[in-house]
């Protein structure tokens, strides 16, 4: 089924990101990321980088871009039983051609591109019930967004223009 074939996936993207093992990465007492205090007590380990699909730091949660139907996927992933059990927890709708999800590092908010629409969207609430909770506009065509280790900013690039926008992920305003 795609939920088989979306785990293993899932597996595939986390091995790749754990620098040669496939364990976790190591979380604080806090419950954020690794490195220090940001935004709501966590900071990432480094910056994050978008791509159609992204786990939280602690493997806990995926959420997944569905390009042909404009939202995206979230799934809390459990592990339990020794393998993990993936369940989709919401489908959200965020426009036209979400291409890339990057998350925060307080493990609860997601920033997805939207290139026909050309805007960013932050979803809050993944660990309970995900909600688009603002939007802004980009350039033309964006295909690509990074958080910065603390998540208070994110950076998109816009294909067509070829630039870069640097915006404030708690105001979701554009940065001159």
């Amino acid at each position: 089924t795609s939920l088989v074939w979306l785990a293993g996936l899932t597996m595939a993207v986390a091995a790749g990101c754990g620098g040669g093992d496939d364990s976790p990465p190591p979380l604080s007492s806090g419950g954020g990321g690794t490195g220090g205090s940001g935004p709501g007590g966590a900071t990432a380990s480094g910056p994050s980088r978008g791509s159609a699909i992204a786990l939280t730091e602690d493997d806990s949660i995926a959420v997944s871009v569905n390009r042909d139907s404009g939202s995206v996927s979230v799934f809390s992933i459990n592990y339990s039983s020794g393998t993990p059990q993936m369940m989709r927890t919401a489908e959200v709708a965020v426009g036209a051609e979400p291409w890339e999800v990057a998350l925060h590092p307080d493990g609860d908010t997601a920033f997805v591109v939207v290139r026909r629409d050309q805007k960013l969207v932050k979803i809050t609430g993944l660990k309970t019930t995900p909600t688009v909770a603002g939007s802004v506009a980009t350039g033309s065509e964006p295909t690509a967004v990074a958080l910065t280790p603390s998540g208070a900013h994110a950076w998109v690039t816009n294909w067509v223009d070829g630039t870069v926008l640097g915006i404030d992920t708690a105001t979701m305003a554009v940065k001159s």
